[in-house]
């Protein structure tokens, strides 16, 4: 009897505990679910636009205003400006000799182009044409130099490489983007921003996110219902999963002006992802090949969407752009 006068009792306060972690798990949840939505559309392009014929291998990007971009393409030394309703090219300047030039910039009063070996050149306006004006050798720790912005407060450049950093496992999973001072013209030496590829690719897939993939080493296959005589059929059986792969092989750099966070492109997994000024993960996003074969270049808008350009592989290059997704709450500045 003892007994069940005290369950009795209990039973309200357990079931209003039961109820109060139910609904904390229900809050939770949705938080979950707010968070994970993408700060971009990038399920609906606002446009897909062809791009002419001398950018198919189209290098750099920056936006001028809300209806143009200058581009850079990475063979020749000449500057394009491009009609972003139609893709009309209305200018094109040579600036230097031909070269691999990969990344571009601009500041008020100087143009600055980055090459593949390290080489950062500044132009300058003479006439309505640009003129290298003076040429500077970063020296970056890892090789092949193709990422190139301005940073959020506009006193200094964002560059990064393209190479895996040698050494053991460790050192191979680092990425490092260094700043270049625009008042002293240095490289400065500490990095500006350091990642770790597993730890991004480790948060992605706890996120959900989808992120590139690789054939994997394990031995285990995919178990089926039976044994089949189909050698295809075999084959799919006995091949081992998937698994989640990040080389992270920095392509190019911009900075979301409204948020401050980096945003990378890496062309080998064909990924664009987003960090926060300590390295963690803000957002992933991989790419359809058929819509971004090899995404090279981006940039924002001045009304926050973002440009994504991809060299030509069987068609012309290709300048996407996405519509900026103002969450619930979200100030409409």
């Amino acid at each position: 009897m003892v007994r069940v006068l005290f369950l009795a009792l209990c039973l309200p306060a357990l079931l209003l505990q039961s109820c109060s972690k139910a609904q904390e798990a229900t809050s939770a949840g949705s938080t979950t679910v707010a968070a994970a939505v993408a700060p971009f559309d990038f399920a609906a392009p606002v446009s897909v636009l062809p791009l002419p014929k001398s950018l198919r291998e189209i290098s750099g990007l920056i936006a001028l205003d809300g209806e143009r971009v200058a581009c850079i393409q990475d063979e020749k030394g000449q500057f394009f400006e491009v009609r972003l309703n139609d893709g009309v090219l209305l200018t094109k300047v040579r600036f230097g000799p031909d070269g691999d030039y990969e990344g571009l910039a601009r500041v008020p009063g100087a143009w600055f182009a980055v090459r593949s070996d390290g080489v950062l050149l500044r132009m300058r306006e003479v006439d309505g044409s640009l003129q290298a004006a003076e040429a500077f050798v970063l020296a970056l720790p890892q090789r092949d130099c193709e990422a190139l912005c301005v940073d959020r407060d506009g006193t200094r450049l964002l560059v990064a490489g393209k190479a895996q950093p040698e050494g053991g496992a460790a050192e191979q999973d680092r990425r490092f983007v260094y700043a270049w001072d625009l008042a002293t013209a240095q490289l400065v030496s500490e990095p500006a921003l350091q990642l770790s590829v597993e730890a991004i690719l480790a948060a992605a897939v706890a996120r959900g996110l989808t992120t590139p993939t690789k054939a994997s080493k394990s031995s285990q296959g995919v178990p089926v219902a039976g044994p089949s005589d189909d050698p295809e059929v075999a084959a799919l059986a006995t091949a081992p999963p998937p698994r989640a792969h990040l080389a992270l092989r920095i392509t190019e750099l911009a900075v979301n002006p409204s948020t401050g966070d980096v945003w990378i492109l890496s062309a080998q997994d064909r990924v664009l992802l987003a960090v926060d000024r300590r390295g963690a993960l803000v957002w992933l996003h991989t790419f359809a090949e058929a819509l971004l074969p090899q995404p090279e270049a981006l940039a924002f808008l001045p009304d926050g969407d973002l440009l994504v350009a991809s060299e030509g592989r069987d068609g012309p290059a290709v300048l996407v752009r996405f519509a900026a997704r103002r969450l619930p709450g979200a100030s409409s500045k």
